[in-house]
Order: structure tokens, then sequence, then C-alpha cells
């Protein structure tokens, strides 16, 4: 439950509930999480931010689980500047008594021009322990309590109409040197009348861990078969693994290769409601293994309840 009251450009709220039990995801209420926060919205021409900081509390019975404060802030400046930062703080400590940053996150967005803009993120992950209820593997987990880190940056652009093409790179990474990986991804769409040409998609990725790397290629077509009824697509799929890799160092390695072939069908039965089908189907070698799926979805429009 959450109730919030806002006075002109503050507000205040607070927030009472129960977690998910650990076994079995059912409704636990002796996992009771309560707790409240406060914060601002600023809207003017040339900004419009949003800042919030709270506190919470999670318990397991009587005894507190979990004390942690967290901090969320996004933004607009002008039309071309967008940025987003969070963080959680945790306070309650009974081994060590020192606070613990376990989450934090900044990422910000930059439109040069309608066709350009530029994407950057970094987030900083530490594992949350619950000491009551993970009381006899509390000190194991805090001995394994190095940040997982990450950096991403994004370029996207439109060289001409109907084309719109982007390339990314990521890595994570530790103080360590552990679970370290770096990712290179980028793709070109066409998006011409659907009618006609439909859209093509053409991805590539490459991904190097400490172990592993992996190529992989795909191409996808999606079209209109009948305007506002039928729409159909096809793709294909190959992914390269290559195990054996140390330190981004090619020595000995075994190679594995796998691809897959795919469609899937979505008819419009009516505006509200729809029902899809896909198909697939992968080759490891001689190998082949198939997948089938399919669903309807139901819609509702809350403005015709009015």
């Amino acid at each position: 439950m959450q109730a919030e009251k806002t006075f002109g450009t503050f507000f205040a709220g607070a927030i009472a509930g129960a977690r998910p039990d650990i076994q079995n995801y059912g409704l636990n209420t002796s996992l009771l999480e309560y707790g409240g926060y406060v914060g601002s919205i600023i809207k003017s021409a040339r900004l419009d931010a949003r800042t919030t900081l709270g506190f919470l509390q999670q318990n397991n019975g009587a005894e507190v689980d979990r004390r942690y404060t967290y901090f969320q802030h996004s933004s607009n400046i002008g039309r071309a500047l967008n940025f987003f930062s969070s963080f959680e703080l945790d306070l309650f400590n009974p081994i060590d008594g020192q606070a613990r940053l376990t989450n934090l996150y900044f990422s910000s967005k930059y439109r040069f021009s309608r066709r350009v803009d530029l994407f950057a993120s970094f987030d900083s992950r530490r594992r949350i322990v619950y000491y009551e209820t993970y009381r006899n593997d509390v000190e194991l987990l805090l001995d394994d309590d190095e940040a997982r880190q990450g950096a991403r940056v994004r370029l996207t652009f439109k060289p001409i109409k109907n084309v719109l093409t982007g390339v990314s790179f990521s890595k994570r990474f530790q103080s360590s040197g552990l679970n370290s990986s770096d990712n290179i991804n980028g793709y070109v769409t066409f998006s011409g009348d659907q009618d006609e040409w439909g859209r093509w998609t053409v991805q590539v990725n490459r991904n190097t861990s400490n172990y592993l790397r992996s190529d992989i290629i795909s191409f996808r077509h999606a079209r209109t078969i009948v305007p506002r009824k039928l729409n159909a697509g096809l793709y294909y799929r190959s992914v390269n693994y290559r195990y054996g890799m140390s330190n981004g160092t090619e020595g000995l390695y075994s190679e594995t290769r796998q691809h897959y072939y795919g469609a899937d069908l979505s008819w419009n039965i009516c505006p509200m409601l729809v029902f899809a089908v896909l198909g697939e189907m992968s080759t490891i070698g001689t190998d082949r293994s198939y997948r089938f799926n399919t669903s309807i979805t139901k819609r509702f429009d809350g403005k015709k309840n009015r």
C-alpha cells in the first residue's frame, strides 16, 4: 500500500507491505516492509526534474532484515539532455556496523540533432544481504562483497530517410578481474513501406569474457500482409561459441556453431484482440530442436468505460 501527498512543488509519501516468501514466492506477512519518502518536482521551460529520497525497513518477524535509504533523480534539460541517477545505501549491518552501497546507477542521453544521439551509463552493484533471512550464511556473503560494475556507451544515428543504425560498447568488470566481459553490438534497420518493403534489420554482436567468445549475426524481416489485420516476420540467427579464451587471447579452444530459423505471425482479430504464433528451429551440427509458441492478448480501452 502506498499513499502520497503533494505540497506545491514538494511531495511526501508512505509505503507498507510484505515481501514475497523466499521459498515459494507466496504471501508472507512476517516479511513486513515499510517506510517513507520525500521529494520535489521542478517544471520550467528549460528544466523538468523529479527527485526522491526514501527510507525503508524490511523485517523478518520481529527482527530487522534490511534497513536502507534510496535516492532517485531524473531530469530533462532543454530538449537535448536527459539525466538519470539512483543509489541504495544499506544502513543496517550488525556484523561491523558499516554502511554498504549496494546499488549505484548513472545514465545520460544527449541528442545532437534529430539524426544523432549519444547514450552513456555506469552501474555498480553489490549483493543485497538480508541479515535475518540469511543468518547462517551472512559471513560467507560478506566475504564475497566485491562490487560488480559496468559501463556502456551507445551511438544512434539516422544517415538517410528510413534507415536507422547504431553501435554500442559495454564492459562488465570487478576489481579482482573476475567475471569481466566486453560486448560490442551494431545494427542497421531499413523501415520502408510496410505493405511493400516492410522492415529489414541486420544485427551483429560480439561478447568476450575470460573463457568464452560468442559471435552473433542475425537477419529479420517483418511486413504487413493485410493492413491493420495480419503481420508476419521471418528471422535467421547464427551464433558461434568459442570456448577456451583466456584474457582475450586465443589459445586452445573448442568451437560450437548454432543456427536459428524462425517465423512469427500476428492476427488482429479485432482492435482489442490479437492472436500470435511463433515457430523456431535451431540446429547444432546434426542435432535439431523445435520451439512453438502461441498467445492471445485482449486489451481493454479504459476511455470507453468512462
